[in-house]
């Protein structure tokens, strides 16, 4: 661990003075012993991404904030064996196609500190996890073991669906409500339906029109793409002649980016392309 001067310290002490804590208080919820707690409150030590989580919690206070990217109202969560950690750092930068080389030099990390912390077998610092974060483009409550909701999906949504059979250049779009209960979707407005979330992205379920174009329940799946505001998918069902009939479908906030979704699936048989986001080509040496 680092021993240089750590940053967050006046994050911590502000935040204590404000909750009206003793450093006492703090380090018997955080777990940590009170002399420790009080070299990291003058910055004399820097924490552990595990304890500097469990310092964030015991002040009510987004993990993100302490590290000083302002995101207020990040979700917090318990802690995070630093395996797991390491299996979603190895996770992302795999799934962005970079080199152990290359994600450490983006995150201005030596090559074998790097290794260490992909493997497990070194506990990450906050340091070291924000500028992992920062060079995976990953937000650093995700690479903590936190999974906050990327869209608050309640309200009103514009959708848009693409008919079935000899009606597939017909598009039906009109308003829906939603509401979000647990790990459901309720679906409202004249079309009436239920989506089950998976993994945050993936939304699968049922929805029945107000004039049905099928003699049963339509099966639905829907995908939303990391960091956007809409969603796509396709519908199926049986017809009035016992066919399974299927086609595109497409929710979004404002009615023109659902008419465009449905527009490029339907029209132009192109999906949407969200940007993959990279490190700055300045960060990879």
């Amino acid at each position: 661990m680092s021993t240089t001067e750590w940053s967050g310290a006046d994050t911590v002490r502000t935040r204590r003075i404000e909750r009206g804590m003793t450093q006492a208080q703090v380090a018997k919820a955080a777990g940590v012993l009170l002399r420790q707690y009080q070299r990291y409150e003058k910055g004399e030590r820097e924490p552990s991404l595990s304890t500097a989580r469990a310092i964030a919690e015991a002040l009510d206070l987004p993990l993100s904030e302490l590290a000083g990217q302002i995101e207020p109202g990040a979700p917090t969560a318990a802690g995070t064996p630093s395996t797991a950690v390491a299996e979603t750092i190895q996770t992302r930068r795999r799934q962005i196609g970079l080199t152990q080389l290359a994600a450490a030099t983006a995150a201005g990390l030596p090559l074998e500190h790097y290794q260490r912390l992909e493997a497990g077998s070194e506990e990450l610092s906050l340091a070291a996890a924000t500028a992992i974060a920062t060079a995976l483009d990953m937000p650093l409550p995700v690479l903590a073991g936190i999974i906050p909701r990327p869209v608050d999906l309640n309200g009103q949504w514009w959708t848009s669906w693409q008919g079935a059979l000899d009606q597939t250049d017909t598009i039906d779009t009109h308003q829906v409500t939603v509401i979000h209960a647990g790990n459901r979707l309720l679906l409202d407005s004249g079309w009436r339906g239920e989506l089950q979330i998976s993994g945050n992205e993936v939304l699968i379920g049922w929805y029945r029109p107000a004039q049905t174009m099928t003699r049963t329940r339509a099966g639905v799946f829907l995908w939303l793409p990391a960091y956007e505001n809409y969603l796509y998918g396709r519908w199926s069902g049986v017809s009035a002649n016992n066919t399974v009939v299927s086609g595109w479908c497409a929710l979004a906030r404002e009615e023109g980016r659902a008419t465009e979704l449905i527009d490029t699936l339907v029209r132009d048989k192109t999906q949407p392309r969200p940007a993959l986001r990279l490190p700055g080509l300045s960060n990879w040496g």
